[in-house]
């Protein structure tokens, strides 16, 4: 772990901020090297989403979203056993996707 001002919501912006030029890679590779060492019980659910998209930043793995295609379509599949299970059960919640894929409305 790390103190409180030592973690990837912090540590990780710093360090991708180091790749604008590269007479920093020595302090990038180092910023790397800590955020890597960091375990899943140094943080928080927050700070872990910073952390993933900071390395998928510094490692040259972040996709570009400027050049995704939308989706046009998309398919669910839900199956819920057995047919009382869940809050309405699965009857019930299984007639509001077959009730949404008619409509194109949310099932419940």
């Amino acid at each position: 772990g790390g103190s409180s001002d030592n973690i990837p919501t912090f540590l990780g912006p710093l360090v991708v901020a180091g790749m604008v030029d590269a007479k920093y890679q020595n302090w990038v590779n180092d910023g790397y090297t800590r955020l890597r060492a960091f375990g899943t019980s140094d943080d928080n659910y927050y700070n872990e989403c910073l952390e993933l998209l900071t390395m998928l930043l510094l490692t040259g793995n972040m996709p570009d979203i400027t050049k995704v295609e939308p989706k046009t379509s998309a398919t669910l599949t839900v199956k819920v056993t057995p047919d009382s299970a869940g809050a309405w059960g699965g009857a019930a919640i299984m007639k509001g996707v077959r009730r949404a894929r008619r409509s194109n409305s949310p099932a419940i």
